[in-house]
């Protein structure tokens, strides 16, 4: 829930509304300070979850399940402090004294032939179905084709002839 101070006037200073945030469980134990003016919420067990006060949103950075898939020993004890470097990028200190390194996932894409014929097969089709939805919608562009095509069997036939 925001608090909202009102340093001129203290009667003026208020709460906002009180946000719950179902997805994320665990309980609170302190805060560090975190990139960009974000804070980053200590959860135990060993998580961490990103707060931006500016857009009143909080999201789950690293969980308590990452982190007990990584190492099921340290997923067991308490964060003391967590500093970045950079955006989900940087270290968290436990209470024991470890130090542990996080960094975004970087999800690589193998560029296969596969690959290259699918994103080629959308961009072409993608446009067309909505230049096909125009000219089905359109009775003048439709018109415009059936004359185009009547002028162009004409012109065909008198070659002919």
């Amino acid at each position: 829930m925001p608090i909202l101070l009102n340093t001129i006037d203290h009667s003026n200073s208020d709460t906002g509304e009180m946000v719950q945030y179902p997805s994320l469980n665990g309980d609170f134990i302190s805060t560090s300070p975190g990139y960009a003016s974000s804070s980053l919420i200590h959860v135990a067990p060993l998580a961490t979850v990103r707060y931006d006060a500016l857009e009143n949103i909080a999201k789950v950075q690293i969980s308590s399940e990452q982190m007990l898939e990584w190492d099921s020993v340290i997923a067991g004890r308490q964060i003391a402090y967590v500093w970045e470097t950079g955006f989900n990028d940087g270290y968290i200190m436990t209470t024991s004294g470890n130090i542990i390194s996080f960094e975004p996932k970087l999800i690589e894409i193998d560029n296969t032939m596969l690959t290259t014929i699918i994103l080629v097969a959308v961009s072409v089709s993608v446009p067309g179905v909505i230049l096909g939805l125009i000219y089905m919608n359109s009775p003048f562009l439709q018109k415009k084709y059936l004359n185009f095509r009547r002028n162009s069997r004409r012109k065909k036939s008198q070659k002919n002839s």
